[in-house]
């Protein structure tokens, strides 16, 4: 059996990884690097997201039954290391819960118009070399004559 080289014949994630090569290939070295940060900064994003729904399970626990919060074993050196009592562990919670959902929503809408932003400014790069090939394409025939 024959397997050729034609991009025409790949399939599943071969022709996902063309498809992404030939994306990256249209970004110039600018959108490439920011492309990277826009990644970094999803990822931070969804970390913030991910502790944000981490913290639920302990802000319910602590809300039911914030006297066995002590007893739970880790929960006496966290209290010791940051200094609470058992009485402000769920005032606690809660202002951290809302400090990281803040964070997480601001950084969200941030990467949100940052990507909208490159998009749009590499729609704009693309569009102008376009028209800069069409308008020198009626011209382009010339080259080929030989007088």
């Amino acid at each position: 059996m024959h397997i050729s080289n034609n991009p025409m014949n790949v399939s599943g994630l071969g022709a996902a990884l063309l498809s992404i090569r030939g994306a990256l290939k249209l970004l110039s070295s600018s959108e490439r690097r920011w492309s990277v940060v826009l990644a970094g900064l999803m990822m931070v994003s969804a970390f913030l997201e991910s502790a944000v729904v981490a913290m639920v399970l302990p802000l319910v626990y602590s809300m039911v039954e914030p006297n066995r919060l002590e007893k739970l074993p880790l929960v006496p050196d966290l209290l010791a290391f940051f200094a609470l009592e058992a009485s402000t562990v769920l005032p606690s919670i809660l202002g951290l819960f809302a400090v990281l959902l803040i964070v997480a929503s601001m950084l969200k809408a941030g990467i949100h118009y940052f990507a909208e932003a490159l998009v749009e400014r590499g729609c704009n790069r693309l569009s102008h070399e376009l028209l800069e090939k069409i308008v020198r394409a009626p011209y382009a025939w010339l080259s080929l004559i030989h007088i």
